[in-house]
């Protein structure tokens, strides 16, 4: 399932009575964090994985570790794999969590201007594709897919992104060496998926998720 969160003005000090409820290193990442817009989007993200978690397989959130490259994963072999995305820009938040029983990668983005400087990773399809028409929301879709595909790979963008073509993958999930890659629009953000199966996409209000941790559903 992808569960997508979009909110607006969101102020800090309404989650602050939720802090205790994400796991230790992300409590100390938030806190790192100088900007609040920062400090929103992680505590966000934490907490939809957290209610995500509960909705879809119950109980409490396993532990989590970290693998190659610094990704985080559930310390249990046997748990699903999940993926978090998050992003903001003037006071609009979005977060995305995958989860799935394979590995998974999501990537959620406003619109991203196309520049000069980006050709250089995509594919010649992909620029003949953002270039020909509506450049900019191309662009965006096809970068956020191409970081879905490399969260899901586990390496982030530490792949050949200008041989990795995937100017094909729209809307509809479209095969790509063993992979499903589809891409959405939803209320300003373009969202990516990268998945071994197709999966469900649900949004979920703010207050749904705080209400439902606070009486302790997730």
């Amino acid at each position: 399932m992808i569960w997508l969160l979009q909110a607006r003005d969101i102020p800090e000090a309404a989650l602050l009575p939720y802090l205790p409820r994400l796991d230790a290193a992300r409590q100390q990442r938030i806190a790192r964090f100088r900007v609040p817009h920062s400090r929103v989007e992680s505590c966000l993200a934490g907490l939809l994985l957290r209610y995500a978690y509960g909705q879809e397989y119950g109980g409490p959130l396993p532990a989590l570790a970290t693998a190659q490259h610094g990704k985080p994963v559930f310390a249990d072999p046997a748990a699903p794999a999940f993926n978090l995305s998050h992003w903001s820009r003037d006071g609009q938040y979005a977060v995305a969590c995958a989860l799935s029983r394979a590995a998974v990668g999501v990537d959620v983005q406003g619109l991203h201007r196309y520049e000069e400087k980006f050709r250089r990773i995509l594919s010649d399809a992909e620029r003949a594709w953002v270039e020909e028409s509506d450049s900019d929301a191309r662009f965006t879709a096809i970068w956020t897919r191409k970081e879905a595909y490399g969260k899901a790979l586990g390496c982030g963008i530490g792949y050949e992104m200008q041989k990795t073509d995937l100017s094909g993958s729209f809307e509809t999930p479209t095969a790509f060496e063993g992979w499903l890659l589809w891409s959405t629009f939803a209320d300003g953000c373009f969202v990516s998926v990268c998945a071994r199966e197709a999966l469900e996409c649900r949004t979920v209000r703010l207050q749904t998720l705080l209400t439902a941790l606070s009486g302790g559903e997730a």
